[in-house]
C-alpha cells in the first residue's frame, strides 16, 4: 500500500526512566485516538517520536546514535525530539542544520538559546505545560515544513494511573 491511501504511522522510542515510558505511551495513544497508527521501531513512519532523559554523558551518547539511526532510516519524515539532557539537543541540532535541514527548537525563553540561533534553528517560544502556548506556536508555524522540532521538556501528561502488578 502506498502513503497516500493509508494512515500516517508514528514509531516511538524512549529512553529514561518510567515516566518517560508512560508520556511516551500516553502522546502515542493520542496519536492513535486521532487515527494514526503505530510501527516498530526502525519501521516506515511519518513521525519518528524520541522521547529521552540523560542525565549522562554516555546516555547522551546513546540518545544520538538512536536519532541519528531515526532520520538514516526514515528520511522523509518528521523527527521530534522531546525529553531532557545534557546537551543534546545541541548536538543534534548541530548535526541536522550540517545537513540542511529544516530545525525548529522550542523554548520557554527563547531569548537563551544563543548557541541554537548562532547555528540558524528557528527557536520558538513554547512551554509544553500550556495549551495556549502550544496554540499559539501552531498558529506561528502554520504551514511551515518542519524537518525536526527539539524540545527540551518533558512533556508531563497529568491523567489518572494504575498499576497492577503481573499474577
Amino acid at each position: 500500500m502506498d502513503r497516500e491511501n493509508r494512515s500516517p504511522a508514528l514509531s516511538f522510542a524512549t529512553l529514561g526512566c518510567k515516566l518517560n515510558h508512560y508520556e511516551t505511551e500516553a502522546v502515542a495513544g493520542q496519536f492513535r485516538e486521532r487515527g494514526w497508527r503505530t510501527v516498530r521501531w526502525g519501521e516506515e513512519a511519518d513521525l519518528v517520536l524520541v522521547d529521552t532523559c540523560t542525565v549522562t554523558d554516555r546516555a547522551d551518547r546513546k540518545a544520538r546514535q538512536l536519532i541519528r539511526g531515526a532520520i538514516r532510516r526514515n528520511p522523509e519524515a518528521v523527527v521530534v525530539v522531546t525529553g531532557c539532557s545534557t546537551g543534546i539537543g545541541l548536538a543534534t541540532a548541530t548535526m541536522l542544520k550540517a545537513r540542511d535541514w529544516q530545525v525548529f527548537a522550542t523554548a520557554r525563553r527563547p531569548e537563551q538559546a544563543t548557541e541554537l540561533q548562532a547555528l540558524g534553528v528557528r527557536v520558538e517560544q513554547l512551554d509544553v505545560a500550556d495549551a495556549a502556548s502550544v496554540a499559539e506556536m501552531a498558529a506561528r508555524l502554520g504551514d511551515t515544513a518542519v524537518d525536526v522540532l527539539l524540545n527540551n521538556a518533558g512533556i508531563f501528561l497529568v491523567t489518572p494511573t494504575l498499576e497492577i502488578e503481573a499474577a
